[in-house]
């Protein structure tokens, strides 16, 4: 049926939306921390 494959294609998306905000939150958390460490001027 058309419309579970709908569903199906926006679960996945939905699942790979999150994985990316994981990724993106923790690379923002590891630059943050070596800005504090490193005090580098941008």
């Amino acid at each position: 049926m058309l419309g579970w494959g709908a569903v199906v294609i926006v679960e996945s998306i939905k699942k790979e939306r999150d994985i990316v905000a994981k990724m993106g939150d923790m690379a923002n958390e590891l630059l943050l921390s070596l800005l504090n460490k490193g005090r580098l001027k941008l």
